[in-house]
C-alpha cells in the first residue's frame, strides 16, 4: 500500500506515499533526508519487508520496513560488512529471497546473501564477461535461473546469464536493438516469459524467453526521435509491465509517458518491407525535408493512435504546420517498400 520515492539529482529526500486512498489521493506520509539525502535506486523486498538502497550518497544499505512509514537502518554495508570493499559503489540492485544481485559499475555483478544480517555472505560474482561495460541494472527471471543485465555503455548489448550456479555464472547470449553501432540499453524487466528493455534512442523492446538462454525479439516500438551520438543519453528511460490491465508503460525523457497494449504487435506480423528513414529538421514547427530518393511517391502522416491526418504525393518537403503539436509518423509508399520516419511537431 506504499510507494517509496528517491532522487539522484541534487539534494533530495526519501518520500513515502500512502496509496490506500487512490484514485482520490496519495498523501505523502514521510519526507525527510534524515536517513540519506540522495539515492540512485531502491528495491523493496516485500517478503521480508526490507528496502535495499544503493547509489547517490549511499554505497549500499538495508532498511527495515516493519513499520512501513518509518524505515530503520539494519546494515550500512561499507561500514558493517568486511568484504564490501571488493564490491564498492552499487548502482542498482535486484533482490529475491534475501539474495541481492548487485550491479556494481565497471566491476560487474555481485550476488550477496542477506538472510542473516549478522553473517552476510558473498555467493558469487561475474567480474569478467563479453562486451563488458558500465554494469547498470538487472532483473531475475520469474521461474528460470536466468539473470539479464544492461551495460549502460554505447554499443554494448544486454547480457543473458545462467545463474543456476552462482559460483560459475555464464553468459549464454547477448541481445540488442541492433539499430545503430552506439545503441545503448538502460533498464530491463522480466515478466510473463518476456524480457522488456528500454533502449535510450530506440524505444521499447520485448523479447520472447521461451528459450531463456537465447531470447528472440518479439516486438518493439520506437518512442524516440533523438539521434544516435556516442556519450549522448536521451530517449527511452524505463519500462513497467506489471499493471493489472496488462498494459505496458514506457517513459521517454523527451517524448513523455507511453502506454502500450499487451501483447505488442509481433515483429513477425509487421511487413519485412517496412524500412526506416530520417526526415529533417526534427523536431520541426512546419516543414520536413525528405531524401530525394523518396520524392514523387504517395505518402501519409499518421498520429500515435494510427489515424491518418495528412496524405498526398511527396515533393522535396511535407508541410506539417497545420497539425497539432505532437509525435507523428511519416510513411512513404514506394513500389516495393514502405518507408517510415517518426517526427516531433512543436
Amino acid at each position: 500500500d506504499y510507494l517509496y520515492i528517491v532522487c539522484d539529482e541534487g539534494a533530495s529526500t526519501l518520500q513515502i506515499a500512502d496509496l490506500r486512498f487512490l484514485p482520490d489521493s496519495a498523501p505523502v506520509v514521510y519526507d525527510s533526508n534524515a536517513l540519506f539525502p540522495r539515492a540512485h535506486n531502491i528495491f523493496i523486498d516485500t517478503a521480508s519487508a526490507r528496502m535495499y538502497v544503493c547509489g547517490g550518497t549511499v554505497q549500499f544499505a538495508v532498511y527495515s520496513l516493519a513499520d512501513p512509514e518509518n524505515p530503520t537502518l539494519l546494515v550500512d554495508c561499507p561500514n558493517d560488512v568486511p568484504f564490501w570493499s571488493s564490491i564498492g559503489y552499487v548502482h542498482d540492485v535486484y533482490v529475491r529471497g534475501d539474495t541481492a544481485y548487485l550491479n556494481a559499475e565497471w566491476r560487474g555483478v555481485f550476488v550477496v546473501d542477506f538472510s542473516n544480517l549478522s553473517d552476510i555472505r558473498m555467493l558469487g560474482s561475474l567480474d569478467t564477461y563479453t562486451q563488458q561495460g558500465y554494469n547498470h541494472s538487472g532483473w531475475l527471471m520469474d521461474n528460470q535461473p536466468y539473470y539479464a543485465f544492461a551495460d549502460e555503455t554505447h554499443g554494448m548489448d544486454v547480457k543473458i546469464v545462467d545463474v543456476s550456479d552462482l559460483t560459475d555464472m555464464q553468459v549464454t547470449d547477448t541481445i540488442g536493438s541492433n539499430i545503430d553501432p552506439v545503441s545503448i540499453p538502460h533498464n530491463l524487466i522480466y515478466h510473463d516469459q518476456y524480457l522488456y528493455i528500454s533502449f535510450y534512442n530506440d524505444g521499447l523492446y520485448m523479447f520472447d524467453c521461451t528459450n531463456p538462454a537465447n531470447p528472440e525479439l518479439a516486438a518493439f516500438y520506437d518512442t524516440s526521435t533523438e539521434p544516435h551520438i556516442d556519450n549522448f543519453y536521451r530517449g527511452c528511460w524505463g519500462v513497467y509491465p506489471f499493471l493489472p490491465s496488462g498494459n505496458i508503460l514506457a517513459s521517454d525523457m523527451q517524448t513523455g509517458l507511453w502506454v502500450f497494449s499487451s501483447p505488442l504487435v509481433s515483429v513477425n506480423e509487421v511487413s519485412s518491407s517496412v524500412k526506416r528513414f530520417e526526415v529533417y529538421p526534427n523536431p520541426t514547427s512546419d516543414m520536413v525535408t525528405l531524401p530525394s530518393s523518396l520524392q514523387n511517391n504517395d505518402f501519409r502522416v499518421v498520429n500515435t493512435v494510427g489515424q491518418t491526418v495528412l496524405s498526398g504525393v511527396t515533393g522535396r518537403q511535407i508541410d506539417l504546420q497545420n497539425l497539432k503539436d505532437g509525435i507523428y509518423f511519416v510513411q512513404v509508399i514506394g513500389e516495393e517498400s514502405i518507408y517510415s520516419s517518426s517526427v516531433i511537431k512543436r
